[in-house]
């Protein structure tokens, strides 16, 4: 016999709390949940096994909002989140934070060499890839390429 599954829908939703201004935008990941506030501040709670929360070296993670203290010094405009997590800040600065084909930054660390790309947008993915695009139409990517993800007609990653 086949068993009955529970729908979910809207009443079984549970407001978050523990925000201190109204959300912007949200990013859910792997068994994580990336929260960014109209003021341009980040908040992540969920799994920290692989550092995706940011913050600090992999644990069983937080079940309330906890905000990124290392990315208050700058307004942030995008957030992003995948097997890792990742924010845009409004003067084009790129964070990432957890594991990746990139390292181990279990806190935000800024991607130096993705300022000059002039960045409108950007995805990351549950399999450990990035793209981007610039303000020029041009699209970016890195990351895991075990099947050709990337698009660079190889199988490397990068």
């Amino acid at each position: 016999p086949l068993r009955r599954q529970r729908q979910m829908c809207i009443r079984d939703s549970y407001y978050v709390e523990r925000l201190p201004d109204k959300v912007a935008e949200t990013a859910c990941g792997e068994e994580h949940t990336v929260i960014l506030t109209q003021k341009g501040e980040v908040f992540a709670f969920g799994s920290n096994r692989k550092g995706q929360l940011g913050t600090g070296q992999p644990s069983k993670g937080c079940a309330l909002p906890t905000f990124l203290e290392e990315l208050s010094f700058s307004r942030m405009i995008k957030v992003r989140a995948g097997s890792f997590s990742a924010s845009l800040s409004a003067d084009g600065q790129l964070y990432v934070w957890g594991e990746g084909t990139f390292g181990e930054f279990y806190t935000p660390h800024r991607i130096k060499s993705a300022k000059v790309l002039d960045i409108q947008d950007f995805q990351i993915s549950r399999a450990g890839l990035a793209c981007v695009i610039s303000r020029s139409g041009t699209c970016y990517t890195w990351g895991s390429n075990d099947v050709g993800q990337l698009g660079h007609g190889d199988f490397t990653p990068r």
